[in-house]
């Protein structure tokens, strides 16, 4: 089967292989090297998709996947609050994917738009709304010792937007 670029198809293995490897870079796997592609798919699917609203959906469904199968341990304790939580999250990434097409119909660069989107939408997911700092790209890379030595002047977001930029 040939799945074409920008198809139903290629959206949906672009944003669920991007939600595989933001699951697999974080603990127990920790795959910390995948965190400089893990947007990648989801960038490439955004940016080509046909459908604006297939794309939304897709990036909706697949990301409350992700946030239901890494929020699992929330279930025993409130499993309304667990799916509400997880739902709420899931709303960021069609967000994200808006503001990318946004960027690419503008003609900027997918290197400053990546990071400075993907830390915008790490940096509210972290706000009093919804003080959630879980899952960032940062976090990832908690061993690499020597990369995240810029944590110290510009925190967990610098080290984000700078692993976003990669990713752009």
């Amino acid at each position: 089967m040939k799945i074409r670029v920008g198809s139903p198809s290629f959206v949906c293995l672009g944003v669920t292989l991007s939600a595989f490897f933001l699951s697999v870079i974080q603990p127990p796997c920790h795959w910390y090297g995948l965190a400089w592609i893990a947007w990648v798919p989801f960038v490439l699917a955004c940016v080509t998709a046909h459908s604006f609203k297939r794309l939304m959906w897709a990036s909706f469904v697949i990301s409350a996947g992700y946030w239901l199968i890494s929020l699992h341990w929330i279930a025993p304790i409130t499993p309304p609050g667990w799916i509400a939580l997880c739902l709420y999250l899931a709303l960021g990434w069609p967000v994200t994917g808006a503001l990318l097409r946004f960027c690419v119909q503008k003609k900027v660069p997918l290197f400053i738009a990546c990071p400075i989107i993907l830390v915008g939408a790490e940096a509210l997911q972290g706000t009093p709304v919804s003080p959630f700092y879980w899952r960032f790209l940062a976090h990832s890379q908690y061993q690499q010792l020597s990369l995240i030595q810029i944590a110290d002047i510009f925190g967990a977001g610098g080290v984000s937007f700078l692993i976003a930029m990669v990713n752009g």
